[in-house]
């Protein structure tokens, strides 16, 4: 048995289940703005995975089929369709998959949702995207790949030349469902919807950019509530201003609190309510508002570490932390506003992969030492 995983330099290795010896690895970095920052997925005898781009121009994702037993390229796929990277590579890059493919094992076919192209919106040289002419195939797309060669079977680009960082990047979803009647399979894909600093960054005027992305987190809110309610999970969702219509109740500590006593799971939404303050500062404003012990933060790497771990290879790996060293290290991890709310209530933060285990929050609250904790005199 084997255990496949990305490590630093855009290097993927294959390890001994049992004993932890490498068996194989393989470099698939082609350039130094290129990493893999990809969960693999193993399916008859390939690993899949794909590399991506920091955005720092002269980069293209590949999507790459490995030999599970060698490490051997089997096939691999360009996620841009240019080999000059749409005329200037090197102020250019894009692509790439950062969620795993979905694979329908029926038609022996793999689906990937694609990023988006870079510079977004553009440079001072180049605004509006004008570096890279035209829809920047495959950008934002759903491409479905042959499981066995790797040949393009289709695509569909749901924004072309996209301006704004939306990405389509999630794993699709394959599904049937009823359509007119009869009985159709179905591929679901999905990305981003609005950053307010993307927004402000393609000339949007910054206060209206932050108001459609919190309306954008009022949004997920409520699709993340139905699918609590289709389970059966008693839940409350709250917005940081008041939305008219029944939509959702405003914030409101006491009534929070008091959901939360009946069991009830509460959604907070909209950050802060205000523009300007990012989602960490008003998780760390409702933490202290509900009186929390500690903030959970879920992101891609299993913790705090003192640079990017998927581009640095030397980047070191902090156990915990104090909120005095996370902020003088100008940990990015999160907000320094947030760091010192909570540092003021004295409010645990935990930061770990939602990634590596699907039961990693579990594991935390029975005890288990997972990701970086950052509290008052952590180190």
């Amino acid at each position: 048995m084997m255990i496949f995983a990305p490590i630093s330099g855009g290097r993927e290795v294959s390890l001994d289940k049992t004993t932890g010896d490498e068996i194989w690895r393989v470099q698939l970095q082609r350039t130094e703005n290129e990493f893999i920052n990809i969960q693999p997925i193993v399916y008859d005898g390939m690993v899949f995975l794909s590399t991506k781009t920091n955005y720092k121009g002269n980069a293209t994702g590949m999507i790459y089929a490995l030999d599970s037993e060698t490490g051997g390229i089997k096939w691999k796929f360009n996620t841009v369709e240019s080999e000059d990277i749409w005329g200037n590579p090197e102020v250019n890059s894009g692509g790439g998959v950062w969620y795993p493919p979905s694979i329908d094992v029926n038609r022996g076919i793999t689906y990937w949702g694609i990023g988006n192209p870079a510079p977004w919106p553009g440079t001072s040289e180049f605004p509006n995207g004008t570096s890279r002419p035209g829809p920047n195939l495959y950008t934002n797309s759903v491409v479905a790949l042959n499981v066995t060669n790797g040949n393009l079977i289709w695509y569909n680009q749901v924004k072309p030349h996209d301006l704004f960082d939306h990405d389509f990047h999630l794993s699709p979803i394959i599904a049937t469902t009823t359509v007119n009647g009869q009985s159709r399979d179905i591929v679901i894909g999905g990305g981003n919807i609005f950053r307010g600093v993307n927004l402000a960054n393609a000339g949007m005027n910054r206060v209206t950019g932050d108001h459609i992305g919190m309306l954008a987190t009022v949004m997920n809110a409520l699709a993340i509530s139905d699918a609590f309610v289709r389970h059966n999970i008693p839940c409350q969702v709250m917005s940081g201003f008041p939305i008219g219509g029944g939509v959702c109740d405003p914030v409101d500590h006491n009534k929070a609190k008091n959901a939360l006593t009946q069991g009830k799971v509460v959604i907070f939404s909209a950050g802060t309510g205000n523009p300007c303050f990012t989602t960490d500062t008003g998780a760390a404003l409702r933490a202290v508002e509900i009186e929390a012990d500690i903030i959970f933060k879920a992101t891609k790497v299993d913790g705090i570490y003192s640079s990017d771990p998927l581009k640095d290879s030397n980047a070191v790996k902090f156990e915990s932390l104090s909120f005095d060293s996370a902020i003088k290290k100008n940990i990015q991890i999160m907000d320094t506003a947030a760091f010192a709310l909570c540092q003021e209530h004295n409010i645990n933060i935990c930061v770990f992969s939602m990634l590596d285990d699907s039961k990693a929050l579990a594991n935390i609250l029975s005890g288990k030492v997972v990701g970086t904790t950052v509290s008052q005199h952590g180190d």
